[in-house]
């Protein structure tokens, strides 16, 4: 379906596309859509929908496409949004795993990757001996084998959050030497990968367009290929996030959830159960297996992997990534730089600087991440 809109932001233009529609009220080619522009979005969609049609609620479509939880709405978002109009608009954007300029097909769903096992969506255990070895390589590579210590590993005695600052670093939590993979399971969610190859667009467009900050492509210890390459136009990136093992499939199956940012190994006062993270609440990525292994919980006793750890290996977008290297942050202002500036992510450089063990890469979208794969896996100590 094609048509020509009247009216002074369409005036004109013909609209073939739900990718055209959100590209012409994303007048900043920021990938979002503000509440206002949003709305603008809403008067288009409605002027393409029959006469008869019911008239579109602004404040309830901003709230059912989730523009409440981030005062900004994405491309996955809109499209969802806009797929349950019954509109009949293709999604019109190419492979975001192609390098040709190839359409998608029909409705815009991104083709299965061609090593995913036929038939099977969810977890599915990997038996591929090239691949296994290759994620066992991933896990050997990013090891840091020395100054490997932060406080978010807790304390011997106690735990996480447990005691005082002057327990903790008298009683350190050992740093496992090694990690050994015990089996690996493929994440074949078919709705996460459409939505974060519909992300991925976005940057890979917003990347190659002019802003007064210039793309860079950055490299991360565990940026690996494995199977299936990264796309270097749009920093795509695989990174590690370490949860108890029920969480970690619970990520693969519905995704990262904001909700829970700070809830977890985060330092909290005393008395709360949430904390503020360093660079605020989104979702955290560490490029070094020891550093997602702080926040990996054994799995309880009674179950197969009991003693055994979790972590998550995500695809993650970056696009244009902010390095930030001081002590001092404002954590409102780095929302603003991915949301309404010219970054989509941040890499929380505390090494260069700073001297601390690690870099950690944050994001604020969930749409933003795909979890690729689920490593449970043995700690070993020397």
């Amino acid at each position: 379906m094609t048509q020509s809109l009247p009216g002074p932001k369409v005036q004109a233009t013909i609209l073939s596309s739900v990718w055209d529609i959100f590209r012409i009220h994303d007048s900043e080619s920021s990938g979002h859509l503000s509440q206002e522009q949003f709305a603008e979005a809403i008067r288009t969609c409605q002027a393409l929908l029959p006469p008869d049609t019911e008239i579109l609620v602004v404040e309830d479509a901003w709230k059912h496409s989730g523009g409440a939880q981030t005062g900004f709405v994405n491309f996955p978002q809109f499209c969802s949004w806009v797929e349950q109009l019954g509109l009949g608009l293709p999604i019109g954007l190419k492979h975001a795993d192609a390098r040709s300029e190839e359409e998608f097909v029909g409705n815009g769903r991104s083709l299965r990757p061609a090593d995913w096992t036929f038939g099977q969506d969810g977890l599915v255990q990997l038996t591929d001996p090239d691949l296994l070895a290759a994620l066992q390589e991933m896990l050997d590579s990013t090891h840091k084998a020395s100054d490997n210590w932060t406080r978010d590993r807790g304390c011997a005695l106690h735990g996480v959050n447990n005691c005082v600052d002057a327990c903790v670093f008298r009683n350190r939590e050992p740093v496992p030497s090694s990690y050994t993979l015990v089996a690996a399971y493929r994440n074949q969610n078919i709705g996460l990968w459409n939505r974060y190859n519909q992300f991925k667009h976005t940057m890979v467009e917003r990347c190659a367009t002019k802003s007064d900050i210039e793309y860079k492509h950055l490299l991360v210890a565990s940026a690996v290929d494995l199977q299936d390459p990264l796309d270097q136009r749009c920093n795509e990136w695989r990174l590690f996030h370490g949860s108890s093992i029920a969480a970690c499939r619970s990520i693969c199956a519905s995704n990262f959830q904001l909700g829970y940012s700070g809830a977890g190994a985060t330092w909290k006062k005393v008395g709360e159960d949430r904390g503020v993270p360093l660079y605020g609440h989104g979702i955290y990525f560490g490029e070094r297996i020891t550093k997602a292994d702080e926040y990996a919980l054994p799995a309880p006793a009674g179950c197969s992997e009991a003693g055994l750890h979790c972590v998550v290996v995500s695809r993650v977008v970056g696009g244009r990534c902010r390095e930030v290297t001081e002590s001092q942050l404002e954590v409102d202002e780095l929302r603003k730089d991915v949301f309404q500036r010219p970054y989509d992510s941040i890499l929380g450089d505390r090494m260069s600087s700073l001297g601390k063990p690690y870099r950690e890469v944050v994001v604020y979208e969930q749409d933003q991440c795909f979890p690729e794969y689920m490593l449970v896996y043995a700690r070993q100590y020397s």
